[in-house]
Parts: structure tokens; sequence; C-alpha cells
């Protein structure tokens, strides 16, 4: 499909989610896997593939479009594409090399499709829920083609819950990945003023 990600780029990350907590990648995936993920989401809306995005677990699991509108749709390793696949296995690569480098104790990557339609949005959150800490590192690919500050929808990085100064604003264009500390940095997502789409996953550690 392509030439494998240089293992330079694992170690970027790694390096700096010990340093930093947080890292940005631009160009992750070569531009015909970043098509390919991008054509078959939307084919995926198309059909109706996708649901509304809920907030908490288990009993506590409920839908507050007040809080985030997006839509989602899981993904299963079992029934990935090509595309999904290789990214799948681009994020065991990297998941692999965090536990060998930073000894996490990563023991899988969940993820799925996200789709913002124009006017959807997420408040400030945290990507651990209250009563369990499993998810440790968060991973965002954007698959949106195009992209500017007058389309909205950036996601917003901050450092305390409590403290509205933004620590990173990030314009969500296709092929970017962020990575960060799922329980250090609350985040949002802004009112997108056209469709915007990604990856959303996390590493989990055992429970």
């Amino acid at each position: 499909m392509t030439a494998p990600i240089h293992p330079e780029i694992y170690d970027r990350i790694a390096l700096c989610l010990e340093s930093d907590g947080f890292c940005i990648v631009e160009d992750f995936l070569a531009t015909n896997i970043i098509s390919q993920l991008r054509n078959e989401l939307l084919q995926q809306w198309g059909i109706g593939g996708f649901r509304s995005a809920a907030i908490g677990k288990g009993e506590k699991r409920t839908i507050n479009a007040s809080i985030r509108n997006d839509e989602i749709k899981w993904l299963d390793v079992r029934t990935m594409t090509a595309a999904q696949s290789y990214y799948y296995q681009s994020m065991e690569n990297l998941r692999l090399l965090l536990n060998r480098q930073l000894f996490l104790g990563l023991v899988d990557f969940e993820t799925h499709l996200a789709l913002y339609e124009e006017g959807s949005f997420y408040k400030k959150h945290l990507d651990q829920f209250q009563d369990t800490s499993l998810r440790e590192i968060t991973v965002i690919l954007y698959l949106n083609n195009t992209w500017t500050e007058e389309d909205g929808g950036e996601l917003l990085i901050y450092q305390e819950m409590d403290d509205d100064k933004v620590f990173k604003k990030i314009i969500p264009l296709g092929g970017k990945l962020v990575v960060f500390l799922s329980s250090e940095f609350p985040h949002e997502v802004l009112s997108a003023n056209r469709q915007r789409i990604s990856i959303t996953g996390w590493f989990r550690k055992r429970d």
C-alpha cells in the first residue's frame, strides 16, 4: 500500500511524550492513505453507519448534545479495510515502542471514526472516565482534505480544567497526528463551519 512509517517518527513521539506529554506530527501518513481513509469514512457516513456520540461509561453513559454533538463509528479490527488496517498497524508499532521505551504497560488500542457536521462541537473534557483510568494516551489523526482558521473546528488543548488559558490550538488538517496523555490535557473541539472528520483512538492499560 505504501512504505512503512520511518522508525524515527515513533522515536520522536516517544521523546515528546516523555518530555512534554504531548506531540504533533505533520503528514504522519502518506496522502494516498489519508485519501482512502477519508473516502471510506464519508462512504460509511453516507449509508448511515454513524451514530450520535455519547459521554460517560456504563450506567452513566448518555447522549448530551449540549456537551458534544459529533457522530462516530467504532472500528473493529476483524472488519477493517486495508487502509484502516494499515493505520491500526502503525498504532500497534507505536504501542510496542512506547512500552519498550517508556514502560507504559499499554495493552490495546481502541479507535473510532469521528464526524462533526457544520455547527458541531465538543466542550472541554478529559478523555479518562471518572471511575476508570484505562485510557492512557489519546491519538487523533485528521482526514480533512483542506482546512483554514475560517473553517473553525480547532482542537484546543488546556493544561488545567479550571483554567481557560489555551496551551495549544490545532487546525485539523488532513494527515496531522496529535498524541497526548489522556489524563493530563483537557481539550475541546470548537464549533466547525464545515464538515470535520478524523480517526480518534486511545491506547489503554490493563484493568
